[in-house]
């Protein structure tokens, strides 16, 4: 049923998928290629987010308020996605049970990873966090510089090095 509302969407690298102080009005399916979800605060950029094949990318709270993005979304790399509109998809939940099923779906599970990735943050070491990401995303450490690395993690650069010496 969503077939025809999908649009096939390339990027080139470095390519703003969106801008801050835009509102997001695309839910991207990753096919091929990496995204970054960058937060810009005092003209210093933070990596908060990437997004890989089979993941979704949007900026949810913009997406579903309809409000500026605090955020860009920025292609690491040359990506090609399926692209879905907010109005398309406030459609689709209002035509069928099941995607409205998916999107409740995909809500909590954006809320519990952000929960997680919260509570990881507040209550477990920097060590830790780095052993988690690199056994989740061992590729990570090939496509991010050490800066992005740290600012995913919530730490400094300095910090990430030590951990990272003492392996």
């Amino acid at each position: 049923m969503a077939q025809p509302f999908l649009k096939t969407l390339h990027f080139d690298k470095d390519d703003l998928l969106l801008r801050k102080g835009e509102v997001c009005s695309f839910l991207y399916f990753i096919i091929e290629g990496v995204a970054l979800y960058i937060t810009v605060e005092a003209e210093k950029e933070q990596v908060v987010h990437v997004s890989f094949p089979g993941e979704f990318c949007l900026a949810l709270y913009s997406f579903y308020s309809q409000l500026p993005s605090e955020a860009n979304i920025r292609a690491l790399t040359n990506m090609k996605v399926f692209g879905l509109d907010y109005e398309n998809v406030q459609y689709l939940f209002d035509q069928s049970k099941n995607w409205e099923r998916v999107g409740r779906l995909f809500a909590e599970r954006a809320f519990i990873d952000a929960l997680r990735s919260k509570h990881d943050i507040q209550h477990q070491t920097a060590h830790y966090r780095y052993q988690k990401l690199i056994s989740q995303r061992p590729e990570i450490l090939q496509m991010l510089s050490l800066g992005q690395i740290a600012s995913i993690l919530g730490i400094s650069q300095e910090t990430l090095s030590r951990i990272r010496a003492k392996r």
